[in-house]
Order: C-alpha cells, then sequence, then structure tokens
C-alpha cells in the first residue's frame, strides 16, 4: 500500500489521537460522597457501569477508526503493482476495436479464427462500455463511433465483419484510435487489434509509432498457420509486332500442387490456355502465350486466370487493358493568376499541354484549394503560393507519404516566415530572403548540376550545364535528408528535393515564369518540365491497371457535365454525372466500362498483390513497433507491461471510494451506538 500525499501520514497518528485527547479532556471528576441508604442501589448499577465503560471504549475506538480513514482518505491511496488496477471494477470502458478487413483476411481459416476472437470480445462488454468499431482496409472506416454497447450494436458489427479487396493500414488506424482516447473522457482506454499482421500492413515507410493514450492494446492475430496459394503475380503485355503475352506465377507458403491450368481471356472471350506440371512453391513460374496474337492497335480489356481454388482466390486473376493510356493528374494551384503571360502557370501549363502528351494539368487557387480537395492527383504544384489551410497541407502530407508528389516554385508572393511555419517540414528546407535586394535582369544566376547522374539531369540537360539566368531567387537551408539537384553559380541550391515515405517533395528556390529569370525562353524549359513530372510520377501511375479504391479520372473525349453508363465487373450498371471527372467506386477488381455517346474506356482494377504475402508477424515483433507507455497483450501473455505514474495508479484504481463508504458506515455506527440506552 502507498498514498500519494505522502505528507497525511503524520496528520494520520495525530488524526488517531484526538479522540483520545477528547475523551481525556471531558471525563467526569466528581467527587465520591458515601450516602449509606444508597448501597442497595449501587448494587443494582454495577452491571449498567459496567456495559457503559465497555460502550465508552468501543465509541473511542470507532472515532479512532473514523479519524484515522479521514486523514487516509486525504492520503489517497493505491497498490503499486499495476496488475492491481481491477480493485474498483464498475469504472467506464471505451473498447475500440479494429479489424483487419484486407484481402489476406478472406481465407477461410482466417475468417473463422476472427469471428471467434470477435465473439469473444464482444461477449466481455456491458452496458456500460463504449465501443467504437472500426474496419481497417484501404483506409479506416468507422461503423460504430462512440457508442453505449446494446444488443443492436453487437448485431451491427457481426454484420459488418466481411473482407475487402484493399490493404489495411495498421499505423495509421493506431495513430486514429490513440488520437480518440486522447482527446476523450475519463473513461478507461482499450485497443483491440484483429488482424493476420501480413507485412503489408505496415507501411515502409514508417518505422513505428508513438501513442499517447497510454491505452491497454491487445493483439488478436487470426493468420492462417498452413497457407497454400497460387497468384498470378504479374502480366506482361507485347509492346510491339511479333512480342507474346506472358505472365509470372508464384506458389507461397506450403502450396504444393501438381498441375496449374492458366488462360487468357479476352473481352469475356476465352483467347489461350497453358498448363504448367509440378510448379515449385516460393519460386517464379513464367509462362509464354505461343497461340495468341494480341492485336496492338485497339483498347482491349482481357484477364490471365489461374483456374484452382486456393486459400487466396483474390489473386488467381490478372486484369489489364491493353493500349491504354494512363493520364498523369497534377493539380496545380497558382499563387498569382493573372491574364496572359504574368500569369504564374502561363508558360508552364503550354510546355505540359503539348500534343500527345501524358499530363492532365488543373488548375485552382490557394483560396479553393480546401473545396476542390486532392483526391485522384499524382502530383500537386504549389506555385507561388503564399499559404493554405491546415487541412489541404495534412493531405497533401498524407499524398506524399504514399507515392504521390509535391512541388514547390517560389515566387515573389513567398512569405519567409509563414513558408517556414507550414512547409518547412513537408519542404525539407527553411528560407531566409531572396538573393538579392531587388530584382534586376542585368545580374543573374546560372544553374549548375550537382551530379551528373541524377534522372533530371540526364534527361533534361545531358549532362550539361542551363544557359538560362535567374535573376532573382530564394536562398535555401536544406535539412537533413534533402539532397541539392542544382545549384547556382555561387555554391547556393536551386532545385533540391527530400524522400517522404514513398513519394518526393521537390523544391524550385525560382518560379516557371519569366518574371525572375529567362528560363521559359530557354531551349532546355520544355524537357526539364516534362522531366521534373515525369521525375515526380508515382511508381503505380506507370502500370496498365489501378488498385482497388484508387481514384480513375475519366478521359478528356468524355463530356463529364453529362451523364455516363459505368459497367462494373459484377455486371451491374448505372447512369450518373461523375462530379470532377473522377471515379472512385473501385472497392472490387475487374474490368470497369465507361460509355458514352458510342465511347468507351476500359478501366482494370487489380488487388495490391502485397495482400498476396505469405509472411505474417508475430505479435512480439509487432509490438516492438509500438512505442507505448500502456499495456499491450496477446491472446496468451503481456507482451509489455504498462509505464504508468503513480497518480494515474491511483486515479484508475480509486481506492478513496472504498475509504470513504467504509467512512459513512462507522459514522453511523458511532451514531447509533453513542444513542443507544441500555434497559
Amino acid at each position: 500500500m502507498h498514498v500519494l500525499n505522502t505528507l497525511f501520514l503524520p496528520l494520520l497518528a495525530g488524526a488517531v489521537l484526538i479522540p483520545v485527547i477528547i475523551h481525556l479532556i471531558w471525563r467526569n471528576k466528581a467527587l465520591r460522597v458515601d450516602f449509606p441508604a444508597m448501597r442497595f442501589l449501587l448494587q443494582s448499577q454495577k452491571p449498567i457501569s459496567r456495559w457503559l465503560r465497555w460502550k465508552q471504549l468501543l465509541l473511542l475506538l470507532l472515532r479512532m477508526l473514523i479519524f484515522a480513514l479521514l486523514a487516509l482518505l486525504f492520503a489517497r491511496p493505491f497498490i503499486a503493482d499495476n496488475k492491481s488496477f481491477g480493485v474498483w471494477e464498475k469504472h467506464a470502458r471505451h473498447v475500440i476495436l479494429l479489424l483487419d478487413v484486407s484481402a489476406s483476411m478472406s481465407s477461410e481459416a482466417s475468417q473463422r479464427k476472427a469471428r471467434s476472437e470477435i465473439e469473444q470480445i464482444l461477449s466481455n462488454l456491458n452496458e456500460e462500455s463504449t465501443v467504437t468499431f472500426v474496419r481497417v482496409g484501404n483506409g479506416s472506416r468507422i461503423i460504430v463511433d462512440e457508442l453505449p454497447f446494446t444488443n443492436g450494436i453487437e448485431r451491427i458489427i457481426r454484420e459488418t465483419m466481411q473482407p475487402g479487396y484493399g490493404v489495411a493500414d495498421l499505423h495509421d488506424a493506431l495513430r486514429q484510435a490513440d488520437n480518440k482516447l486522447s482527446s476523450g473522457d475519463e473513461k478507461r482506454g482499450e485497443i483491440y487489434v484483429v488482424s493476420d499482421f501480413q507485412s503489408s500492413n505496415w507501411p515502409d515507410y514508417v518505422k513505428d509509432i508513438r501513442l499517447q493514450s497510454k491505452a491497454k492494446i491487445v493483439l488478436v492475430p487470426v493468420a492462417e498457420d498452413e497457407l497454400e496459394n497460387a497468384a498470378v503475380e504479374e502480366v506482361s503485355l507485347p509492346q510491339q509486332p511479333g512480342d507474346k503475352l506472358k505472365t509470372r506465377l508464384t506458389l507461397t507458403g506450403h502450396a504444393d500442387f501438381k498441375k496449374l491450368t492458366v488462360d487468357v481471356t479476352l473481352m469475356n472471350r476465352k483467347a489461350a490456355s497453358e498448363s504448367v506440371a509440378n510448379p515449385l512453391p516460393n519460386e517464379n513460374t513464367f509462362v509464354t502465350f505461343e497461340n495468341i496474337n494480341v492485336p496492338l492497335n485497339s483498347q482491349l480489356a482481357g484477364a490471365v486466370n489461374l483456374d484452382l481454388h486456393d486459400d487466396f482466390t483474390f489473386d488467381n486473376h490478372q486484369y489489364f487493358v491493353l493500349n491504354q493510356n494512363r493520364r498523369i493528374r497534377i493539380l496545380a494551384v497558382n499563387g498569382e493568376q493573372m491574364r496572359g503571360t504574368g500569369d504564374e502557370l502561363f508558360y508552364l501549363k503550354s510546355a505540359l499541354n503539348v500534343k500527345s502528351s501524358s499530363f492532365e494539368i488543373v488548375e485552382t487557387n490557394p483560396m479553393q484549394l480546401g473545396s476542390k480537395g486532392i483526391e485522384g492527383f499524382d502530383i500537386i504544384l504549389l506555385a507561388n503560393v503564399r499559404g493554405i489551410d491546415q487541412q489541404s497541407i495534412a493531405q497533401i502530407h498524407k499524398l506524399v507519404e504514399q507515392g504521390g508528389s509535391v512541388v514547390f516554385l517560389l515566387g515573389d508572393k513567398i512569405d519567409a516566415t509563414l513558408f517556414n511555419k507550414f512547409f518547412q517540414e513537408l519542404a525539407g528546407c527553411k528560407i531566409n530572403k531572396t538573393t538579392f535586394p531587388t530584382l534586376d535582369n542585368s545580374n543573374g544566376l546560372h544553374l549548375l548540376a550537382a551530379t551528373r547522374e541524377h534522372f533530371l539531369v540526364e534527361k533534361a540537360t545531358a549532362g550539361e550545364n542551363i544557359s538560362a539566368r535567374i535573376f532573382q531567387s530564394w536562398q535555401l537551408q536544406p535539412e537533413a535528408g534533402a539532397n541539392t539537384i542544382f545549384s547556382f553559380d555561387n555554391g547556393k541550391p536551386a532545385i533540391q528535393e527530400l524522400r517522404v515515405g514513398k513519394g518526393k517533395s521537390l523544391v524550385l528556390s525560382f518560379p516557371l515564369d519569366a518574371e525572375w529569370s529567362d528560363f521559359p525562353v530557354n531551349q532546355v524549359f520544355l524537357p526539364l518540365v516534362h522531366s521534373i513530372m515525369h521525375y515526380c510520377t508515382p511508381q503505380k501511375s506507370s502500370t496498365s491497371y489501378y488498385l482497388t479504391d484508387d481514384v480513375i479520372p475519366i478521359d478528356k473525349g468524355f463530356d463529364v457535365n453529362a451523364n455516363i453508363e459505368i459497367a462494373y465487373p459484377n455486371g451491374r450498371t448505372e447512369d450518373t454525372l461523375l462530379k470532377g471527372g473522377i471515379f472512385d467506386k473501385t472497392q472490387e477488381p475487374g474490368i470497369y466500362t465507361f460509355s458514352q455517346s458510342g465511347k468507351k474506356m476500359y478501366v482494370a482494377v487489380n488487388v495490391d498483390r502485397r495482400e498476396s504475402d505469405s509472411h505474417f508477424e508475430t505479435t512480439e515483433n509487432f509490438q516492438s513497433r509500438l512505442s507505448t507507455d500502456g499495456e499491450i497483450t496477446n491472446n496468451s501473455q503481456i507482451l509489455r507491461a504498462g509505464n504508468f505514474s503513480l497518480l494515474e495508479i491511483e486515479q484508475q484504481q480509486k481506492l478513496w471510494r472504498i475509504l470513504l463508504i467504509l467512512l459513512i458506515m462507522f459514522i453511523l455506527v458511532e451514531t447509533i451506538f453513542a444513542n443507544r440506552v441500555p434497559r
């Protein structure tokens, strides 16, 4: 037993003596006078006197105990052992249930075990529990948000447990759950993570996470031990006459198939089939379809299919579209909109809107960025932008971490203090002042390649220096991790990059207009602009298909102000307007068909092949990614004991409530006993 307020320990001894002192002070001190006639009465009163002496002694002990409890109550006692949190079991709980619904959770064994574990968790909840239920897969979708646990809530959870086709991000889900508990009430927080803990569930660009709420974390593994799976890992499409369609198969886990049958369908018709005898597990198997001639001058939709039933059925198909030219979508935020050549983006848009360009540029301004949103874009271009709202900054940061890019063009609208406040972390640099006090077209700096092996230097300048003159620029102070691509001839950085997660952040210390340089009229301007955009293009944009839950931009040939007929992979069709020319209902893999006025567009959507990975982390390895002072357990053991302060332990145990009840009980007993009259 320990106490928070040790000051009350000496008072505890003093409090016990208070009734004794009062008793001694107020004792009756009458003189004894004997009367002969009273001897018979004294004999009858001896039992009563004996009872009164015992009564006074018991009352003294009760009052000493009352004062002792009162002092102990103010001392705030607790039991130092963290495991003793259950002393007061009736405290409220806020239980957050994170259920992994990624594609890898679709195996029968994982589903059966996940349902059993969730049933066990739900059976331990009562009406006093607050429940939040989150489906984790291609983002976190909250199904039940901080509601009291009832039979209706239990039914909703049971009905929404089926897995989807996405990739779970447990890092993001844990971060959101921790934020919810940190900003909530004083209910005891518990986070249950029901997952197979596949390696892809944790982003490559994140090492660990710091949790602030000190919630108890329970890791519930449901991965299948004996996995048997074969997958269509990759499809190589013909690029020129004579090329053959090829595919790569992988067998993972304990797969032992004697024969695999692989076929190709084009426009829903079987076009070819091949057999593979005794494929080796955990090895690549390559199949070439010799007896099929694929036309190269038309857009055809097809798939490579494995004819078998294994643990993961979602990767038995790989969908593709021949001659599908994916456009790279750029959201350009213009900080200085003007007419003609004075516009901040005039020369940039002219360079990107050339014939046969694969870039689609959408322009907005800082005030409209929040309502416009960045969903569906590959590159965010901030051209001479003074500042944007915090929500947009967070969205851009997330886009870059997931593989997108952001490009900063610094011009005369930039304020150094605001830039460092809003963009320093994302840009990977600070800015102080401009290079020259005033703009002077008679002077200028030249760009020099900092390294001739960089993609931009090789593609745009062929390793040569750029003859363009920069009349004005901002002085960059790169932070750790930032790399200089081009520098000025005075040694200062001109163009730098920073890797953020899977994406890139590029900073140009000058704008791409004709006010601060003669760069737009230089011969290297067009190739450099295109090289920058290609370099910033996410890797997934170079494939012939999209992934589930990706946003699909509609071809420019479609009228986005008129209805477009959409045919889904499951055969369902709808006729609808597509706001902003983008389609985001890609939760199911397959071929999506868009039709309008005789024009058709086919789009292939596949499940991320990371979901076919048979490597599942143990809960011991997974908990090492979590930095928290709360307790972490799995089904069988405590993986890490919580590290709580003495105040937190006392507040959790609430022993003062028990002491308060005892104090009230003893006061009532003392009152009743003191007023009892012998008969």
